[in-house]
């Protein structure tokens, strides 16, 4: 292997490490995460697709979420500037995850209380936030609990 391929497999590996590290962390310094929703399934990625839940963790834009974003009014805040579209992956990039699921896992690590979620459900600022609120019932909670 040349010498700038095993720099670009060190540049990645620190990465992900930086990545893996920043989610641990954030999901244990969250302040809501004795009274949030309980989680059904997989808790570890809370149901969504293994491969978009390692491309928002790895993305630039989660980790700058994981800095900045520590509670819920500022993860609502940040919807309503940053969201312009509730797709999967960034319009025309089958890689990229969109700044909703980005900031949607940045809300599951959170962990938000039933309170919060009809706070979002109920905003009357933004669709994007009500369909956010949306998302988040549909990926932690037990299906059949939630009818």
């Amino acid at each position: 292997m040349s010498r700038s391929a095993l720099n670009r497999n060190s540049n990645a590996k620190t990465q992900q490490a930086l990545a893996n590290a920043s989610l641990v962390s954030s999901v244990y310094n969250s302040s809501s995460t004795k009274n949030g929703l309980p989680v059904f399934g997989n808790a570890e990625t809370f149901n969504i697709n293994a491969m978009l839940y390692k491309n928002i963790t790895q993305s630039g834009y989660f980790l700058k979420l994981c800095e900045k974003v520590n509670d819920f009014q500022t993860a609502v805040d940040e919807i309503y500037y940053k969201v312009s579209h509730v797709m999967p992956f960034t319009p025309g990039s089958a890689r990229d995850p969109s700044s909703a699921f980005c900031l949607l896992v940045r809300l599951l690590t959170i962990r938000l209380t039933s309170k919060q979620v009809k706070t979002m459900l109920s905003h009357l600022d933004s669709p994007y936030i009500r369909c956010l609120g949306f998302l988040y019932l549909r990926f932690p909670l037990d299906p059949a609990g939630m009818w």
